[in-house]
């Protein structure tokens, strides 16, 4: 979730300095587009960013753990859709690590504008 909250940032941040290159700022929000794909179906105005599956997952097994008693059917049923979304979700997070973002960062590059650093790449430097 940190990851997508510092990406966002650093995305606004480039599209204020890239305010008069469309090509570029064209670039940033249609990878904003793609990033906001992971928050929750309908986000409220305003809201931070989030991994709506991740932040699911938390409060459902949270839930779980809080009770004295056996998970319920609405509980195991949410667990069993939420497993269905997990896979999928992780698949296109690492496509969008892998592959999406070091497109973006190239074309960044090619621009004259700094890389978009996941938090990984910030702790090596």
């Amino acid at each position: 979730m940190y990851q997508l909250r510092l990406k966002l940032e650093q995305l606004t941040k480039l599209k204020a300095r890239a305010a008069e290159r469309p090509d570029v700022t064209q670039k940033l929000d249609s990878f904003t587009q793609t990033l906001m794909k992971f928050g929750p179906p309908r986000p409220r105005p305003g809201a931070p960013p989030s991994l709506f599956v991740s932040e699911s997952t938390t409060h459902l097994f949270d839930d779980i753990q809080a009770a004295d008693a056996a998970p319920t059917a609405a509980s195991e049923a949410a667990v069993a859709a939420l497993e269905t979304r997990v896979g999928p979700m992780m698949d296109a997070w690492h496509e969008l690590l892998e592959s999406d973002l070091p497109a973006l960062n190239q074309e960044l590059k090619q621009a004259g504008f700094p890389e978009i650093k996941t938090k990984s790449e910030q702790a090596d430097r």
